[in-house]
């Protein structure tokens, strides 16, 4: 499906953009502490840090941070092309403001993406899962599709092998001891789950 292409409709209204930064609420965080905020000016979003939301004892580098602000400027870009609008994504776009993280520019009306509608309607549906993990093997195939969609996103999935596994575990144990030894890891964990 395409668009319409009268002049009313080459840019987006305010609500078609603050609908997509409302898929930030779905989106996982760190701690789920959703560490942005959105801002509208006319055609662009901006997506930016929230500092009052960082996890100065878990996260002091804010890695993980930027990292729950990936998946939420994921999200926005996804809602933006399911309801059929081209966008650039300016990562990083000023340099002296470190909390400005990235600006969705829309440049027009595109088709409709189908594939993107899907991912929009999976973005509720997601949920945490705390289980600990079944010791079968991922199967290839399904490697293979999160491989594609990695690339997909410019990104890279390393796969650990069978024989890495026991230093891992070793490696996240001495980690979990770590934090939970430490009580202002333990008070961000209360504070925030």
């Amino acid at each position: 499906m395409t668009r319409p292409s009268t002049w009313t409709e080459q840019t987006p209204t305010a609500r078609v953009l603050e609908a997509a930064a409302r898929q930030s609420l779905y989106a996982p965080s760190v701690f789920n502490t959703q560490p942005w905020r959105w801002r509208v000016t006319g055609n662009v979003l901006e997506l930016r840090t929230d500092p009052t939301r960082q996890l100065d004892t878990t996260d002091p580098d804010a890695r993980l941070l930027t990292l729950s602000c990936g998946a939420v400027l994921h999200h926005a870009r996804v809602s933006l092309a399911a309801v059929g609008w081209a966008i650039d994504v300016d990562r990083f776009p000023v340099l002296e403001d470190p909390q400005l993280l990235a600006r969705l520019v829309t440049t027009g009306p595109a088709d409709i993406d189908v594939t993107a509608g899907r991912l929009v309607d999976a973005i509720p549906r997601r949920r945490t899962d705390r289980r600990a993990y079944g010791d079968r093997p991922v199967p290839e195939a399904a490697l293979s599709r999160l491989r594609d969609a990695v690339e997909a996103e410019g990104a890279h999935l390393h796969v650990v092998r069978p024989d890495q596994m026991p230093m891992l575990a070793v490696s996240t144990a001495r980690a979990a001891d770590a934090e939970l030894g430490d009580p202002a890891y333990r008070e961000e964990l209360r504070r925030w789950t």
